[in-house]
C-alpha cells in the first residue's frame, strides 16, 4: 500500500495529501463493518487528472482484501474502477 495515504478509520476515509491539497476515498461501514461502502470520491480540481482517485480506490481494496472486508461500490469511479479491473470483483457484496 502506498505510504503517502493515509486510513482516517475516525472519519471513514483514506486521504492523500498533494500541493497542500487533500483527495480522498469516502466509505461507509455496513454489516458491524463487515462490507465497506465505497461512496465517494474526491480529488480537488488542481489535482485532477494525476491519478489519486485511482491510487486511492486500489489502496481501499486492498485494505478491504486484507482485513477480509467485502466492498459496495455506491461511487460511479469506484464501479467504473472495478469493472476494469477483474482483479478485485470478488470483493463486491
Amino acid at each position: 500500500m502506498s505510504a503517502d495515504i493515509r486510513h482516517e478509520p475516525e472519519t471513514h476515509r483514506f486521504a492523500i495529501d498533494r500541493d497542500g491539497l487533500t483527495a480522498l476515498i469516502q466509505y461507509r461501514p455496513l454489516d458491524d463493518g463487515r462490507t465497506l461502502d465505497l461512496y465517494r470520491t474526491y480529488t480537488p480540481p488542481a489535482l485532477r487528472g494525476s491519478g489519486l482517485a485511482s491510487q486511492l480506490t486500489e489502496h481501499a481494496l486492498r485494505y478491504a482484501r486484507e482485513h477480509h472486508h467485502k466492498v459496495v461500490a455506491s461511487c460511479p469511479f469506484v464501479a467504473t474502477f472495478i469493472a476494469r479491473r477483474p482483479d478485485y470483483r470478488d470483493l463486491v457484496a
